[in-house]
């Protein structure tokens, strides 16, 4: 039974063949937006929630995979059928909860026509269907021809014009009838044998070609092994939204380190390029990468734009590159959902495979103030950083379980015992949050990284236990090589070990 075709617009979807037309030319999708399309078709009107989603498009057990996915599908429907996410025709966001395609949707049913036959072509009986020179009836001819219940007759005309006498036309004897079928039927079988025959020749030959090539190789050039994650780019106007900017490079790092096999250049590394312009070139060359990922930020009302562009700095060439368009002022679960997906389709641009995690349900205001603590200990001032110690403390009333709260907040207390607060209280104060951090599991990597960072300061600063300190270093550095902290600790005066 055909499927009915949905119409809007100037677009029509024929579910049958899964093509859509724009004006009658059709376009092409990709499976995964042509299934949103006909989920979101198929409920015109209504609210699509993320999670229904999942389960249709990818099903259960999948859903961080399927969760990274919904905004590039969005997207590229969007670019497809021309639509601005700021003054949507067809498919308008409710922030965190999901779609719905707001424009008028006809549903056309197609009906399958049967061709019109004239009653009297097909007044022709069983036995009075024509004989073919095989012996059965010719079903063809009945369609075609009229057919009289008289013998069938051949007329032949001759050199003068005059028609020879009508000779009836019967079937051949049975027995010429038999000879024949036999003789055909092993002209048959011979030409089959041929045909096996030549197809196994030509198939043993492209096997043996096959296995003669030469190995494809990809070239050394191509092959991408690490990136840098460029400061994003706040566009707007003023700077209040800079802490959630940072935050989200931050993040973009985090978890490109931690579900890829990429080697990711660490946060404190890449911040000396925030707001300074610098050759793309020179930046590759200085922090020894492959490729550069850069990208902006700008909140605008109730609108979210976000960019991202992923460049091979060695030639100049861009690989990748998506523009995000949200509306909303969910600022946070927009810039949540949006770095998962540019984290995997980073990581899969730059050939290295993408390992998904559980991850723990976001808290809005325990994760607000963790990146404004965050941003504010990045100043690494007297004031900000006692700031910072006030916004973490934040987030872990909001979330107890916050793991890289705990972890902050002791990085902070055991910096500030370089700018003049009370060593001994400080560093107690780091030591109690690097463990809380611990006991929680230490959430990411990074978090537990950071733990026995401040653990190890404790002991190198108040206990003066140099080997108990280098074991602690030496498990940050396992568990996360590009941990910056331990630089910043030494920088504020802590003793400086002999760690490769």
């Amino acid at each position: 039974m055909a499927q009915p075709n949905f119409r809007f617009e100037e677009f029509e979807l024929n579910v049958d063949s899964c093509e859509l037309r724009r004006s009658g030319v059709s376009l092409k999708v990709e499976r995964i937006p042509m299934e949103l399309l006909l989920l979101l078709l198929q409920n015109s009107g209504k609210l699509v929630r993320r999670e229904v989603i999942n389960e249709k498009l990818w099903g259960d057990g999948v859903f961080i995979e399927a969760e990274h996915g919904i905004n590039t599908a969005i997207n590229k429907l969007r670019a497809t059928l021309r639509d601005d996410s700021r003054d949507p025709r067809f498919i308008r966001t409710v922030v965190g909860r999901g779609y719905c395609f707001i424009a008028e949707v006809k549903v056309v049913h197609s009906v399958e026509r049967v061709p019109e036959v004239d009653a009297h072509s097909l007044s022709v009986s069983k036995a009075d269907a024509p004989v073919g020179s095989n012996g059965y009836s010719s079903a063809a001819h009945a369609h075609a021809l009229h057919i009289e219940d008289s013998p069938t007759v051949v007329s032949n005309t001759v050199e003068n014009g005059h028609p020879e006498p009508k000779i009836p036309f019967s079937p051949p004897p049975d027995g010429q009838k038999d000879a024949g079928h036999v003789a055909r039927g092993k002209r048959r079988h011979a030409w089959l044998l041929i045909s096996a025959l030549l197809l196994l020749v030509v198939a043993g030959t492209a096997f043996v070609l096959f296995r003669q090539r030469p190995e494809r190789r990809i070239p050394a050039d191509r092959i991408l092994h690490s990136v840098a994650v460029l400061p994003f780019r706040n566009l707007a106007p003023d700077s209040d939204q800079d802490y959630l900017v940072d935050g989200m490079t931050d993040q973009l790092i985090t978890q490109l380190g931690k579900n890829s096999s990429l080697r990711v250049i660490s946060y404190g590394s890449v911040m000396q390029y925030k707001g300074v312009q610098v050759p793309m070139r020179e930046i590759a060359e200085t922090l020894d990468v492959d490729a550069v990922l850069e990208g902006s930020f700008l909140h605008n009302g109730t609108q979210v734009r976000i960019t991202a562009d992923l460049i091979d700095a060695r030639n100049d060439r861009h690989l990748w590159a998506q523009v995000y368009e949200e509306g909303g002022n969910d600022l946070l679960t927009i810039q949540e959902s949006v770095t998962n997906d540019i984290v995997r389709d980073v990581a899969l641009a730059l050939g290295s495979g993408v390992s998904t995690s559980q991850v723990r349900p976001l808290n809005v205001e325990a994760r607000d103030s963790y990146l404004r603590g965050r941003f504010l200990w990045n100043k690494r001032t007297p004031a900000s950083l006692e700031k910072s110690v006030v916004y973490y403390q934040n987030a872990i009333n909001a979330d107890p379980g916050y793991a890289e709260a705990y972890a902050a907040l002791g990085i902070a207390y055991v910096v500030l015992t370089g700018y003049g607060s009370d060593p001994s209280s400080s560093l107690a104060k780091a030591q109690l949050a690097a463990e809380a951090a611990l006991r929680l599991g230490g959430g990411e990597a990074e978090a537990a990284a950071e733990a026995h960072t401040v653990l190890g300061a404790v002991k190198t600063e108040r206990d003066r236990d140099w080997p108990g300190a280098e074991v602690e270093y030496r498990r940050a550095l396992e568990l996360d090589p590009d941990q910056p902290a331990g630089r910043l600790l030494n920088d504020s005066g802590s003793r400086k070990l002999d760690l490769p």
